[in-house]
């Protein structure tokens, strides 16, 4: 069973995709960009050196502020919820970068989070060639 910061992050990690960006995610948010990013990237505290996390009060603001109902942050995440959001070429895809993400340190991670929004507004601004 995963704990409900596990659950959280995931929760997190559907509505970035959602919302399309991290920028996008933490201006819904009201947010800042370094925020979303830490809690997404699960960016190391250097208070207690532990992953940071959503706390109680932060999930239940995610939630009204992104029209979720209470509670929602700390539902467990089905296989077939994730499935439902993807095909399953994007699925398999996703696991073979989940894989690869797992290895990186944070700096990398940060950079590669960057590239990616960059992908995406540049994709939503019409530059790139996949919608």
């Amino acid at each position: 069973m995963k704990t409900v910061e596990e659950t959280r992050h995931e929760r997190l990690l559907i509505l970035r995709d959602e919302y399309g960006t991290v920028a996008a995610l933490a201006k819904k948010l009201e947010k800042s960009y370094t925020q979303v990013s830490q809690w997404i990237n699960r960016s190391v505290s250097t208070r207690n050196g532990q992953p940071r996390s959503i706390n109680s009060e932060s999930a239940r603001e995610i939630e009204i502020k992104t029209n979720k109902p209470r509670g929602w942050m700390d539902q467990p995440v089905t296989q077939s919820q994730w499935e439902e959001e993807l095909n399953m070429d994007q699925y398999a895809l996703l696991s073979k970068f989940g894989e690869r993400l797992k290895k990186m340190g944070d700096a990398e991670l940060k950079a590669t989070d960057k590239i990616i929004d960059g992908a995406n507004d540049a994709l939503r601004a019409g530059k790139g060639t996949d919608k």
